[in-house]
């Protein structure tokens, strides 16, 4: 090859990168639910599939999208439990809001600073303001969610006659490299979906047990928090310990609750998050530990925190597609953890 023909060819790979990062971008509030919903289909697949050994397809897609209804109505229940006991204890907490609004503004004020009077009303009245908010944002959610649903409906439908259709388009050895590149990814990221829902399950079930444990208000919460903001590499578990240690100074007189909730949900999720955590996905998708953490502010900075969520997998992703295009491999290797010895079924072209 020439030396003009790899400067066009260089050329046409930028801009061709450059143009798909653009739709993603211009694209992002339809594309992040299309890859939620191709990642839940992905995880949900093998359960179809043994499904199928005892009954239609359609009816094993069935049951499993009546199984994701009722887990998530379960939840949507415990939530509106947890709403009403918030809602019972408002009034307590703003009695005890005032003590905390008093002592910061006495504390200003002996460093200079001069605030207006602040009351309890106005604390209660923000947090409703925010209770509001939030609950647009779940009604949105609801509605995405939905969406997603659907979605991974059609897709697990479309996934029997996949492979077929790969062959029809492709034929011979080139469908044997897409069906084993699809393979490959589809089976390294039901490992780490998995892997992280029990990882999440298992931090939100430890904060909630402690939370218990210290007597602090609305456990099912922190650990329904915790659970959600593991999702997000190395940060979320850190932002998960401080909301029920802030509940938990004011709910208290004393502070002790408080700094006890957070040093043992702070030494717990950083074990997790910081630790144990990134061992397992490293290993799980075989990326290196700097690879994942800058993906995930590449992907945080260009998709915000649903991009944060995405890193990973899509990291992943890549870098299987690059194990099976041979001008791309090099970028595998550079992709890939160093110290752990490649997979030889993805090595196969």
């Amino acid at each position: 090859m020439s030396g003009n023909e790899k400067r066009r060819n260089f050329l046409l790979g930028f801009i061709s990168l450059a143009l798909l990062l653009f739709i993603l971008q211009i694209g992002q509030p339809i594309i992040v639910l299309v890859v939620f919903a191709l990642f839940l289909a992905i995880l949900l697949q093998p359960l179809a599939a043994f499904l199928d050994r005892f009954m239609p397809n359609w009816l094993s897609i069935a049951l499993v999208v009546v199984f994701i209804g009722v887990l998530l109505g379960g939840v949507a229940l415990l939530f509106y439990a947890q709403a009403r006991s918030v809602a019972e204890k408002a009034p307590e907490y703003s009695a005890r809001f005032q003590v905390v609004i008093d002592w910061l503004v006495q504390m200003s004020e002996e460093q200079g600073y001069e605030f207006k009077d602040l009351e309890s009303s106005d604390a209660v009245t923000g947090i409703l303001a925010m209770v509001a908010s939030g609950l647009e944002s779940i009604f949105g959610f609801a509605g995405k969610t939905l969406l997603v649903l659907i979605m991974t409906i059609f897709m697990l439908i479309e996934a029997a006659s996949l492979k077929s259709k790969i062959e029809m388009a492709f034929g011979g050895d080139q469908s044997n490299r897409v069906r084993q590149s699809l393979d490959s990814m589809t089976l390294q990221i039901q490992r780490y979906v998995t892997t992280k829902t029990l990882v999440s399950l298992v931090t939100g079930i430890l904060t909630g047990c402690i939370t218990y444990a210290l007597d602090v208000d609305f456990p099912v919460i922190w650990g329904a928090i915790a659970f959600q903001l593991n999702f997000i590499p190395h940060i979320g578990s850190i932002i998960a310990v401080f909301p029920p240690a802030l509940v938990a100074l004011a709910q208290y007189d004393s502070p002790n609750t408080a700094i006890a909730t957070l040093l043992i949900l702070g030494s717990v999720q950083f074990t997790i998050g910081n630790i144990i955590e990134p061992r397992i996905m490293g290993q799980t998708l075989e990326l290196s530990p700097v690879v994942v953490f800058i993906s995930m502010m590449f992907w945080g900075w260009f998709w915000g925190a649903a991009g944060i969520m995405l890193a990973v997998p899509l990291t992943a992703a890549v870098r299987i597609v690059c194990l099976h295009v041979d001008s791309l491999r090099p970028f595998a290797t550079i992709l890939g953890n160093p110290d752990i010895p490649p997979d030889p079924s993805l090595d196969k072209a």
